[in-house]
């Protein structure tokens, strides 16, 4: 861990790395104070804003919202779903995983060790 502290202060005290801060820098301040640069910027916060407001797209947020929870629901309540969740939380309980080595009939072999 203190090696990769040290390569990272090297990398930071360089000479090129001092260089391309400065030119990030440079083009940075210039963008910003860009006219045309800030008009689009403040044309996307309208756009942005309108938006948010517009009851079509409140409507279609709150959709995907119950479709994201109704389909939650269901995983919550899927049998192989929960077989999993607790395969996982008796491993990092420190129980080992379920059975003499046989495979959960949800689960896949990634060829890992936990």
């Amino acid at each position: 861990m203190a090696s990769l502290i040290n390569r990272v202060a090297e990398l930071a005290n360089s000479p090129r790395t001092k260089q391309a801060i400065r030119e990030l820098t440079e083009r940075g301040q210039k963008l910003a104070n860009d006219p045309r640069t800030r008009a689009r910027i403040e044309d996307l916060r309208q756009r942005g804003q309108q938006l948010a407001n517009d009851p079509k797209t409140r409507e279609r947020i709150e959709t995907v919202r119950r479709q994201v929870a109704e389909r939650g629901q269901q995983l919550a309540n899927d049998p192989r779903t929960r077989a999993a969740i607790d395969d996982v939380r008796r491993r990092l309980q420190g129980g080992g995983s379920k059975g003499g080595g046989s495979k959960d009939a949800g689960s896949k072999d990634t060829g890992r060790r936990p």
